[in-house]
């Protein structure tokens, strides 16, 4: 980590024609932030929670004391984000004629508490996409059935891009007039932390113009091929959700400026960054275990490099601008960037 800074204000006092004053890393310094960030107190930093806006307040506090400005449009160091946090509220199940899946292979993503009986539709990915050709749904009657399909769409494999995907999926069977989707997943990202994303409290970017499916959508695990033998186009089966509770939240991306010294070069900006937030607290993995996610390594030493990188540029400010950004919500699927 030392040299990782030490060869990062070379290389802008290289490339700035400048020499940095003596400037001495201090290894107590480094480590408060870390211990700081990544102390219990800070209950592991989850977006949303207390943890999260004291690291917020913490990081704006250093920015400040360096003699960082906020940037342009901003009275303060904070950029407010709202985010949408969504919670299962009970187990869901699918009661089929060759078993019950429930529980852990089976994950409400949206829609009230419910239950319905209907035949199952297989339609391939569930997608549309005129530009390229392509129509799941064509020659297929959905209406009043829940559809089946696969998790993902051609030619993207990316588990972010996935799980983001599924809500056009969902519009896509609801305009179709579906009275359920679920999707089948076989993706290598391993299940169970799929799962406890889903049902733990997922998170997105509020979006007041977004007129987002409410059809009842599910995930079912099918990396083993069980379930996928279960659920069989044309059979019936039964679909119990326990519902999602959808709650708003504000969480702040943390944002300082290095005005550069170049008037020529001022208006260009080399930007930094690293995430500050981390996955808060959760069933021990051990009987007896720490059930706080402290992050120490994720990723409280990025922020400590940001940091020290803050101070030592303050110090000697090149010729260009430096934006100096502590990015909230990564772990909730890079959100905050």
């Amino acid at each position: 980590l030392l040299l990782l800074l030490v060869g990062s204000s070379v290389l802008v006092s290289a490339q700035d024609s400048l020499s940095l004053p003596e400037f001495t890393l201090s290894e107590e310094e480094i480590a408060s932030h870390i211990y700081f960030l990544a102390s219990d107190e800070l209950k592991g930093r989850r977006t949303g929670e207390e943890g999260n806006n004291i690291a917020a307040r913490y990081i704006a506090e250093q920015f400040r004391s360096y003699g960082l400005k906020t940037p342009p449009g901003q009275e303060s160091y904070f950029q407010p984000i709202e985010f949408e946090k969504r919670i299962v509220l009970k187990e869901s199940s699918i009661e089929t004629a060759s078993g019950e899946i429930v529980g852990s292979a089976c994950a409400m993503l949206n829609g009230d508490e419910m239950k319905v009986e209907s035949r199952l539709v297989f339609a391939k990915n569930g997608w549309v996409d005129e530009e390229k050709g392509i129509d799941d749904y064509e020659d297929l009657d959905v209406y009043g059935k829940i559809v089946l399909v696969n998790v993902g769409v051609p030619g993207e494999s990316s588990i972010r891009k996935v799980l983001s995907l599924s809500a056009k999926k969902s519009m896509l069977a609801e305009e179709r007039g579906a009275l359920a989707l679920v999707e089948l997943y076989r993706e290598n990202f391993p299940w169970n932390y799929i799962s406890r994303a889903i049902t733990s409290g997922r998170m997105g970017v509020k979006d007041p113009t977004n007129l987002e499916s409410i059809l009842p959508h599910f995930w079912v695990n099918n990396q083993d091929q069980q379930a996928g033998k279960k659920l069989i186009d044309g059979e019936n089966v039964t679909l119990k959700g326990g519902g999602i509770l959808s709650s708003s939240l504000i969480s702040n991306n943390v944002i300082g400026l290095i005005e550069g010294t170049n008037i020529s070069k001022k208006q260009e900006y080399v930007v930094l960054t690293a995430h500050y937030d981390h996955i808060g607290v959760s069933k021990p993995s051990v009987a007896g275990g720490d059930s706080i996610n402290n992050g120490a390594r994720d990723n409280a030493t990025g922020v400590a490099a940001l940091l020290t990188a803050a101070k030592a540029l303050a110090e000697e400010r090149p010729e260009r601008s430096i934006l100096l950004i502590a990015f909230t919500a990564e772990e909730m699927g890079l959100l905050g960037s």
